[in-house]
């Protein structure tokens, strides 16, 4: 029975992956928003509380872009699976078949 459940499982992949790739999509954006607003409020505070913004404030700076440019690298490379065409040949590849030599 679980045979059967996983055929019909995948036997709708671009669906599966599709709804996949949303959600992906989404909690990425969710995160993206949630640490653009904290490392924005944290130099907000820093610089009218006149505590002074540090070497810890532009290391966290550095980490917010590396994430963003991370984060818009994996958005680009969803969208250009979701994009690609059934018979591009990404999609095409397979494997070669293998034979067995007979044993002596």
């Amino acid at each position: 029975m679980a045979c059967a459940v996983h055929t019909r499982v995948m036997s709708h992949p671009q669906i599966h992956g599709t709804s996949q790739s949303t959600g992906n999509t989404v909690v990425s954006a969710i995160i993206t928003v949630v640490a653009i607003i904290c490392v924005a409020l944290r130099f907000y505070v820093r610089v009218h509380m006149k505590a002074g913004v540090g070497a810890d404030d532009w290391w966290i700076l550095a980490g917010l872009l590396s994430f963003l440019l991370t984060a818009g690298l994996l958005l680009w490379s969803t969208l250009a699976d979701c994009i690609s065409l059934p018979n591009s040949p990404a999609n095409t590849f397979q494997a070669p078949m293998q034979t067995r030599s007979p044993s002596a």
